[in-house]
């Protein structure tokens, strides 16, 4: 995965909302702040995907009006408002350097903060950190009992991307261990191209906007 949400990631968390798993999902803390990506220039593809699955309703006409400018180009936190489309009004992040960053910490080093939350969503920050034990260890201390860990992570390749892949066994490992339940376990490849070409919204079955 690349830093930064992606249509894959945006499924996903359709699949987890429509099957149930986030009705108790209020707040969120994101491992970096997650912008909502677009490598094939088309703007208007997150409300071509939350009209396509949320239908033209009050909610994501509020995520018209409040994610995009007058020319249709999405704003830099535009993630804040996409959640709210699945019920997670309260968003939060942490980085070391990102100025948009709520919370301004080294994750590296252990995260403490005064709170706790329903799910930690980390779509391309862990396999940068040098310490990347301490993030995932940060990520379930933070989570309130019950609540959702969300990764999207390099499996293998990205030789040039970050310090890590993320091999199945560690998320299998963390479950054995009792630390998690898996709700999911899915596997993409070759995003950017699909991306550029297409490729994914037929895949994911999102129609062209106006």
């Amino acid at each position: 995965g690349s830093m930064g949400m992606n249509l894959i990631v945006a499924e996903r968390l359709w699949e987890l909302y429509s099957e149930g798993h986030l009705e108790e999902c209020q707040s969120l803390l994101e491992l970096g702040p997650h912008g909502l990506g677009v490598a094939s220039g088309d703007q208007k593809v997150y409300l071509n995907f939350a009209r396509s699955r949320f239908g033209n309703c009050e909610k994501v006409r509020e995520f018209e009006t409040n994610s995009y400018d007058n020319d249709g180009n999405l704003h830099y936190m535009a993630q804040r408002d996409f959640y709210r489309l699945f019920g997670i009004n309260e968003y939060r992040s942490v980085d070391l350097l990102d100025e948009h960053a709520d919370y301004r910490a080294n994750l590296n080093e252990p995260l403490e903060l005064d709170r706790s939350f329903d799910m930690v969503a980390d779509y391309g920050t862990s396999e940068h950190l040098f310490n990347i034990g301490q993030a995932f260890a940060s990520a379930y201390n933070l989570l309130r009992p019950g609540g959702i860990a969300f990764y999207s992570l390099p499996v293998m390749g990205m030789i040039h991307h970050g310090l890590y892949n993320i091999h199945t066994d560690l998320y299998y490992s963390l479950a054995s261990a009792g630390y998690y339940e898996i709700i999911k376990m899915d596997f993409f490849h070759s995003m950017p191209a699909m991306v550029v070409d297409g490729r994914m919204e037929k895949a994911l079955d999102i129609p062209k906007g106006d």
